[in-house]
């Protein structure tokens, strides 16, 4: 479903021109020279592909955008990175979801588990020590309270309530203020709180996803004759069984937006 429309309507994303510009554009890329020709064969993965300057990948999707997040990759992958966003920020369920903690409904002990859940999210030292591990030992604060030198660092919205991480050398200061702002300002998807059921269709959504995982890379990269491998890979969707997907979708969407909207 498209973001900016109140169609409702659900379209296979790679079907779209939108999708057909794009790895058109990156197949252009690859023609001049700006990405590896080898990309389909290496073994490493992204982050082993950029690690020591390296860059042999040097353009790269990002789903989700977030204010100095240039600085947290460029010292995860030792070289530097450059992001833009090309259009702006949108609230799905995802990227809503995604973002969550929870306790998981096999948990032995949830009462427990949630007060470890609720520690972290109240009390900062213990939530930063999770994040860059010992001062002094693991990292080092300037002056300004900057984190610098950090032998690792996992992304705070994997632990809790990232507000409360403390600011890593070259991001701006009002790092997280930003994150608000785009947080509290960005469009929200027309069908945000739809979750999907494919219970009865298992099979095709394996199938589809087969056949995602067999073309979408040599596409997106930009490798290969684009026009034939497309062709193919729309054939075979069809084949998967996406048309009975998105059939099936169409009907939930337009079920939840009744009961929603």
């Amino acid at each position: 479903v498209y973001d900016s429309k109140d169609t409702y309507k659900v379209v296979n994303q790679y079907a779209t021109q939108e999708y057909k510009d794009y790895i058109f554009e990156r197949a252009r890329w690859s023609q001049t020279g700006l990405a590896k020709s080898s990309l389909l064969t290496d073994a490493e993965r992204m982050g082993q592909m950029w690690r020591g300057s390296k860059l042999h990948r040097p353009f790269a999707g990002l789903a989700t955008y977030k204010p100095g997040g240039e600085v947290e990759d460029s010292k995860y992958q030792d070289t530097k990175v450059v992001y833009t966003m090309p259009r702006p920020a949108v609230l799905t369920t995802g990227g809503a979801t995604a973002a969550m903690t929870g306790v998981a409904d096999t948990s032995e002990n949830p009462e427990r588990a949630l007060m470890v859940l609720e520690y972290l999210n109240k009390d900062v030292e213990t939530f930063n020590t999770l994040i860059f591990g010992i001062e002094g030992e693991h990292y080092k604060v300037n002056d300004k309270g900057e984190v610098y030198e950090n032998s690792f660092a996992i992304a705070p919205y994997v632990v809790g309530n990232q507000f409360k991480a403390k600011v890593m050398k070259g991001q701006e200061p009002d790092v997280w203020e930003k994150t608000r702002e785009i947080n509290e300002n960005a469009m929200v998807s027309p069908i945000y709180g739809f979750v999907p059921d494919f219970n009865k269709y298992s099979v095709q959504l394996a199938n589809c996803k087969s056949v995602i995982g067999e073309f979408s890379r040599a596409l997106e990269e930009g490798i290969g004759d684009t026009e034939k491998l497309y062709n193919e890979f729309m054939d075979k969707l069809e084949k998967a069984g996406v048309d009975e997907l998105i059939a099936e979708l169409q009907a939930q969407v337009d079920e939840w937006v009744k009961a929603n909207k």
